[in-house]
């Protein structure tokens, strides 16, 4: 996404809220929700995958040579 991160908020318990600012208007299709047990891997100084724990190889694997 295009947005920079402002905020992070670790002082709920078992959570972490991250807040974000973005100056570039984004139609409303392209907005996406994800929650539940995630983890981020990065693949390179651009690249990274989200996914859950059990499909991380599997994932970064498929993304590896981006």
């Amino acid at each position: 996404m295009s947005a920079n991160q402002t905020k992070l908020d670790e002082n709920l318990p078992g959570k972490r809220k991250f807040s974000f600012y973005n100056q570039i208007k984004t139609p409303s299709y392209l907005i996406a929700l994800a929650i539940g047990n995630l983890e981020r891997k990065s693949l390179g100084q651009r690249v990274g995958v989200i996914t859950e724990p059990e499909g991380m190889d599997s994932a970064a694997k498929e993304l590896e040579n981006l």
